[in-house]
């Protein structure tokens, strides 16, 4: 009983001190996981599981919205051809 009121103390510490710096930085994004009460093999396996989990959807993102490099030049140079068009009308 001793054990679990220990956790559950620590695990409120963790989280106020995750919110008081999230607070403190402002606009910046910060996760702090905390992984359920038990055995300190469970809850390290279930911390390593979370940080693998988030990878893996920061991974996705960046594979659904990432362009190669061909593909930014070529809506560049879009955007110059579109900026001449409307600009020089303007500009005579």
């Amino acid at each position: 009983d001793t054990k679990e009121a220990t956790m559950f103390a620590a695990r409120t510490v963790a989280t106020r001190t995750a919110t008081a710096a999230a607070s403190r930085v402002g606009a910046r994004r910060s996760a702090q996981t905390v992984p359920r009460m038990g055995t300190e093999a469970e809850m390290e396996k279930e911390a390593l599981a979370q940080i693998k989990a988030r990878l893996a959807r920061q991974k996705d993102i960046m594979n659904q919205t990432h362009k190669s490099e061909a593909e930014e030049v070529d809506e560049m140079w879009k955007w110059i051809k579109i900026s001449i068009f409307v600009a020089t009308p303007v500009c005579v």
